[in-house]
């Protein structure tokens, strides 16, 4: 019997991968599946592709649209509907939501992207685990504007990213085609003479279709290539840049300051080799912008966690607790005042002491209604969270784990990942539970001061660099609640670095 639903999600997943990825995913080819293929034409790689990078822009459309994180069917939903009246090659729910779940793996990715619709760099950093998608986004909007040449799509890239964020940009730049699947490598006689490059007509084909689907992040990253200009306004007068942004402002609208900072340095016209001469004389691409959903304007302010409200009751309780003994204690030094004071003012102290014993008693039922409040919050909060793991929300994903881990089920090693990738996303739904890296990956290698390892990090075993300089790497990931660091992410120091 034919597996459709797990190959709809091979198509969708093996995007911008390599063939042997997708054949992997699908395992053994009996003539059904065979058939099932080529009825499709899934067994075009090329197929597959569009199939995916159009289901990618309509999930994208749809979280933007909705600005919705974390109730999966209000993104989902409606793309099934418009793909499925749409196209031969029908979609499952549950392909689709494993697609959406592959591409963007947290609540925090999908606030990310939305961030980055609007335009809001500072925002988008604060949700982002690292500055890869963004690389990402910044090729895909170069890919929908086909007048520019591979080098000038490599200069401008570059540029872009270094305007942002401080890693090395002809690093991530590589690092960005291969995860887009738009890599090739150029060889050559002399191994050291032999380079990655992007792969132009992909690149094309991949920014046709996005143009065509209008997507919400053209906007966004158009607003943020016209920031490069104001926060470097020399890239006007670079020679490998300025094609591409003189194109993206006319010239009244350039801030006067940054057209003097730019005149200061010789400007030199660009290259006639940074016009391309489209195939098939294809029409020069216009950047369109998508329009702005007002409903989701706004930075959607999280919840306050359980556990945040949990901890607030406690310290009130504290501070009442405090209060409290603080009145006991007057009252018996005002019990010996009365005892020592004449007949004549002792209806006066009487009516203190009785005033006393009303605010103790006062305070006394207030501690009481926090505790009953605190502990209910304390219960709810494991109500949620159980609910959330272990019910129908998450098809009685627990149980399944469960299990799984007494080696009842017979489910395969794609099926456990997927359980094990909703139960995250169930726990970051319910709790706001999320990884952290500090913007880097597991297995990376970086320096770091003795500060940042302090307060930044948690570190396996001493210390024995000398200087304050420290070569480690990232081991294990940390966790945040509701974007407060709870665990730090674990590294351990390199040998031979020192």
């Amino acid at each position: 019997m034919i597996h459709e639903i797990e190959i709809q999600k091979a198509v969708l997943k093996s995007i911008n991968t390599p063939e042997k990825e997708f054949l992997k995913a699908i395992g053994k080819q009996t003539d059904e599946v065979v058939a099932y293929l080529k009825q499709y034409s899934l067994n075009d790689m090329r197929s597959r592709e569009i199939i995916a990078w159009q289901v990618q822009g309509l999930l994208e459309k749809a979280i933007y649209k909705h600005g919705t994180y974390d109730n999966f069917a209000n993104i989902v939903k409606p793309v099934i509907e418009k793909w499925n009246a749409e196209n031969e090659f029908k979609l499952s729910y549950e392909a689709v939501e494993a697609f959406l779940m592959y591409l963007f793996k947290s609540t925090n990715s999908r606030r990310a992207f939305v961030e980055l619709c609007e335009g809001d760099i500072v925002s988008y950093k604060a949700f982002a685990h690292s500055s890869d998608e963004f690389f990402d986004y910044v090729l895909r909007m170069l890919f929908i504007q086909d007048n520019l040449f591979t080098k000038v799509i490599r200069a401008v890239s570059m540029k872009i990213y270094s305007t942002y964020f401080d890693g090395n940009a002809e690093q991530e730049y590589e690092k960005s085609l291969k995860r887009l699947g738009v890599m090739k490598k150029v060889e050559s006689e002399d191994p050291t003479q032999s380079y990655n490059t992007l792969q132009g007509n992909k690149a094309k084909a991949y920014g046709r279709i996005m143009e065509q689907l209008d997507l919400p992040f053209v906007k966004g990253m158009d607003r943020l290539f016209k920031e490069v200009i104001e926060r470097n306004p020399k890239v006007l007068s670079d020679k490998k840049c300025s094609f591409f942004f003189k194109q993206l402002v006319k010239k009244e609208e350039v801030d006067t300051k940054s057209v003097a900072l730019a005149q200061a340095a010789p400007v030199e016209e660009a290259d006639d080799f940074l016009i391309l001469e489209l195939e098939n004389n294809a029409p020069v691409a216009e950047v369109r912008e998508t329009s702005t959903l007002a409903s989701i304007q706004q930075v959607e302010q999280p919840e306050v966690a359980p556990q945040q409200a949990s901890a607030t009751a406690n310290t009130l309780l504290a501070d009442i607790d405090a209060t409290i003994a603080s009145l006991q204690a007057s009252r018996e030094v005002a019990a010996q005042l009365l005892a020592e004071q004449t007949q004549a003012t002792a209806p006066q102290e009487d009516s203190r002491f009785a005033i006393a014993e009303e605010e103790i008693e006062r305070l006394r039922r207030m501690v009481e209604e926090e505790r009953e409040k605190a502990a209910s919050i304390e219960e709810n909060s494991y109500r949620k969270l159980i609910d959330a793991i272990a019910g129908g929300r998450s098809n009685y994903l627990l149980s399944e784990l469960y299990r799984e881990s007494l080696g009842e089920s017979t489910y395969t090693r794609e099926i456990v990942q997927g359980q094990l990738m909703n139960f995250f996303n169930q726990l970051n739904m319910a709790i706001g539970l999320d990884y952290f890296t500090n913007g880097r990956q597991i297995g990376d290698e970086f320096n770091l001061t003795r500060y940042e390892l302090a307060h930044d990090y948690r570190f396996i075993g001493e210390v024995q660099t000398a200087g304050d300089e420290i070569l480690v790497k990232l081991v294990q990931y940390g966790w945040t609640l509701n974007g407060k660091v709870i665990v730090q992410p674990l590294i351990q120091e390199l040998k031979g670095a020192y």
